[in-house]
């Protein structure tokens, strides 16, 4: 999903299996430290992408603050589950 050049269009640059897993890593850290943070999304036993809430690590005029945050597999586009969620 990380380095479909689609999926990742608006982001600075596809990511590696291991700035994925990286990722993954950051994501079940924060909801082990604070029980909220970015959770994995399952369609019919299949991983789907992830969606929930993040806190921005930039600084910006808005920051502090708290992002919704998704990103799904191409396959799981168009079924309106990042709405859902």
């Amino acid at each position: 999903m990380n380095a479909d050049l689609e999926v990742m269009r608006f982001f600075l640059a596809p990511l590696s299996r291991e700035e994925s897993r990286s990722a993954m890593l950051r994501f079940h850290d924060k909801i082990e430290a604070s029980g909220w943070g970015l959770w994995a999304v399952e369609v019919a036993g299949q991983f789907a992408g992830f969606t929930g809430l993040s806190e921005p690590k930039f600084s910006a005029h808005f920051t502090p603050s708290v992002e919704i945050g998704w990103r799904f597999r191409r396959e799981f586009w168009g079924r309106g589950i990042a709405f859902a969620a």
